[in-house]
């Protein structure tokens, strides 16, 4: 059976540390948004997708659609838990703050849908780790989400393109993180949705932040306008004879 070396630790881990592969993974702009408290709350919502089917992730793996049903069954069932943290907290914790192994909230959604695994999250309101997080989420700082696995069943793994890069048909997950740094450049998030777009000034700095010509854009969008428009009734010529009979 061929071994797979991209799905080995890259170092041996505590015995008291789950055994699972962590995961930066890529995220379209603006596919994680930040969700408006619901009144009389003062929990933060944000949502976005943990996994996308389409993305190859640095480390060669692509996971399938239907890689998480049983997952998402199992959560539905009240029978899994997937946990949330910053950074990987509960593995990196021993490089940087003990207190950063913290779970910071809990993930009240998760879906599979055509994109991806779309995730809905909720930070613990008071928590000064999570109030941190937050205010990163809010400002742009932090863009990124990343997952932590379970090594898959060797018949749930396909190599594609001569082990170049492997589909992964049936995972399980111990958490996904809110991170700094995703690896897949595909998949970076950000807080300023179109909720944040006030002006033509504010609609202009999103373009630009994603590589856009904004003037250019928003003049060939007018052009679409313009053409969408029905023309207008000319006036025959010969109108006032049909006016004087």
């Amino acid at each position: 059976m061929k071994q797979n070396n991209r799905l080995k630790m890259r170092e041996k881990p505590r015995v008291d540390l789950p055994n699972v592969k962590c995961r930066f993974l890529q995220l379209e702009p603006q596919e994680m948004r930040i969700i408006p408290a619901e009144e009389g709350s003062s929990a933060f919502r944000f949502e976005g997708y943990a996994v996308k089917w389409a993305s190859i992730n640095s480390h060669g793996e692509q996971w399938v659609k239907g890689a998480f049903t049983d997952l998402v069954n199992a959560i539905k069932a009240g029978t899994k838990i997937v946990h949330m943290y910053y950074n990987h907290g509960w593995y990196n914790y021993r490089y940087t703050n003990p207190a950063m192994a913290l779970r910071i909230g809990k993930w009240i959604s998760i879906e599979e849908d055509d994109i991806g695994l779309k995730v809905v999250g909720e930070l613990t309101p008071g928590l000064w780790l999570a109030d941190q997080v937050r205010a990163m989420l809010e400002h742009g700082t932090i863009d990124g989400f990343s997952i932590s696995f379970y090594e898959p069943n060797p018949q749930d793994v396909e190599y594609m393109e001569g082990g170049k890069y492997i589909r992964i048909h049936r995972g399980d997950l111990y958490e996904i993180t809110v991170c700094d740094e995703p690896s897949d450049r595909d998949a970076r998030t950000t807080d300023t949705d179109l909720n944040r777009v006030k002006s033509m000034d504010d609609m202009k700095a999103l373009l630009k932040g994603h590589g856009f010509d904004a003037d250019d854009l928003i003049n060939r969008i007018k052009n679409f306008t313009e053409l969408d428009e029905p023309p207008k009734k000319v006036e025959s010529p010969l109108a006032w004879v049909s006016e004087l009979t």
